[in-house]
């Protein structure tokens, strides 16, 4: 307390190290066990501050693996981006299959805020198994043409592509 009343009296601004990450050699639970010994033994450190550095070493081999599982699927759904999925719905006049997916017949693809992934249907997002998430649909933001491929902002009059024409759906 005393520190940061001198520095208020004085005008100057308390400067702070930058935060401390763990390793970036962390593959396994042997590393996670070497570097908690380390920790351990480095007594230049509070035991608060050992706590801390302990916490963060125990939770990076479970964030790097959460970080390679997500680029997987962000990598795999990228590349389908601009594929083009069918309903199961046939359009009266034609007879053939209408775009969409097996939720809802459309000719549009969302792109999911949380995840920046593109899904034709939220329920596609939601029922994907590489994703342990749900979308929020109040925040989708960009829609992509299944028939151009016209990414454009969601609008709220805007039903259809601003490319291409097409009319997307009812509702997405």
């Amino acid at each position: 307390h005393e520190a940061f009343r001198i520095s208020t009296m004085t005008n100057s601004a308390t400067v702070h190290p930058p935060p401390w990450t763990p390793p970036e050699d962390i593959r396994s639970a042997a590393d996670v066990q070497r570097h908690i010994l380390a920790l351990t033994r480095d007594s230049s450190l509070t035991e608060h501050e050992k706590s801390r550095r302990r916490q963060l070493i125990h939770s990076a081999l479970f964030r790097r693996l959460q970080r390679a599982r997500h680029d997987s699927i962000a990598s795999e759904l990228s590349d389908k981006a601009s594929a083009k999925p069918f309903s199961n719905v046939l359009d009266p006049k034609t007879n053939q299959r209408l775009l969409g997916c097996r939720h809802y017949p459309r000719n549009c693809k969302i792109e999911a805020a949380c995840c920046s992934l593109w899904f034709v249907c939220r329920i596609c997002h939601d029922e994907h198994p590489g994703l342990d998430h749900a979308i929020d649909r109040f925040a989708t933001k960009n829609v992509r043409c299944m028939h151009c491929d016209n990414v454009q902002p969601v609008n709220s009059s805007a039903h259809s592509c601003t490319s291409c024409g097409t009319r997307f759906a009812l509702y997405f």
